[in-house]
């Protein structure tokens, strides 16, 4: 099936990095620190996104099925203040979806997993956000700069 003119379709705007320069561990059962991820606005009002984990050289193999969560805290919601709380074991703020982690080889280079594309909550324009990872698994220690976290933003519009 062909896709027609103005049918819609995905439109992607500039991937993005979010993590630091100089990342934390995340052990498991615990969330990423703050700063190991940096704010992040939504020029374009987009209201999707994808996201991708990299996760390298692992200390362990991961057990297939073994997730990693993926949570924002929008920033700023009312004004220039009032950001959304979280993340903590209590308030783990907005969970927008989880990396399905295979059994990866421990020693591998680089191994990306795609999420999305997600809804994200925008409640103004240029809304931003902090981005957390939730280590949700029981075999794995992602050790110092061994993971990394990029953006992609998403919209539709008719195909040309």
């Amino acid at each position: 099936m062909a896709i027609g003119t103005d049918d819609a379709i995905h439109k992607f705007g500039t991937q993005d990095e979010l993590t630091a320069p100089s990342v934390g561990s995340v052990a498991n059962g615990a969330f990423s620190a703050a700063s190991d991820v940096v704010d992040w606005t939504n020029d374009d009002d987009a209201p999707l996104a994808v996201f991708v984990l990299v996760l390298k050289d692992l200390s362990a193999a991961a057990t297939a099925g073994d997730m990693i969560d993926l949570y924002c805290k929008p920033l700023n919601i009312v004004n220039t203040t009032g950001d959304h709380q979280g993340p903590n074991a209590n308030t783990p703020s907005i969970y927008l979806g989880s990396f399905v982690i295979d059994a990866v080889d421990p020693a591998a280079t680089a191994d990306n997993y795609l999420l999305g594309p997600v809804a994200l909550p925008n409640s103004k324009t240029s809304q931003e956000y902090d981005f957390y990872i939730f280590n949700n698994t029981a075999s794995i220690s992602i050790d110092t700069a061994d993971w990394e976290l990029w953006i992609t933003p998403v919209s539709y519009g008719p195909h040309a």
